[in-house]
């Protein structure tokens, strides 16, 4: 990325080295299901939502569970968020206007931290 605008950080998304209220928004495709534990999940929605500026949003997908994903994910880290605990799971952190689709083999969602 050279010779671009684009800044490529690399580090440890439960504890970023970013500013707080420095981003008009943040995106998360497919990832958190490799997060370790759900307390890690939250750490790291936690840290997005810190660094996101007031009313700014994070829009995210992430894979559903089920047994084909699962056999993927064999020898690899799998947990999955359930998508009937990941709005109150949102609210719980501090987001804001939680919207969710949920689909046969993800789900996506919206959040905002409040303004």
């Amino acid at each position: 990325m050279a010779g671009t605008n684009v800044d490529v950080v690399h580090g440890d998304a439960t504890c970023l080295d970013l500013p707080t209220d420095r981003f008009s928004a943040a995106t998360c495709f497919n990832m958190l299901h490799h997060v370790p534990s759900p307390e890690e999940q939250d750490r790291v929605l936690s840290e997005i939502l810190r660094v996101l500026r007031p009313g700014a949003a994070l829009f995210a997908t992430d894979a559903r569970d089920t047994e084909l994903l699962r056999a993927v994910h064999d020898d690899d880290t799998f947990v999955p968020l359930s998508a009937d605990t990941v709005v109150s799971r949102l609210a719980a952190l501090g987001y804001g206007d939680v919207d969710l689709e949920v689909t046969e083999y993800e789900m996506r969602f919206a959040a905002r931290k409040p303004a």
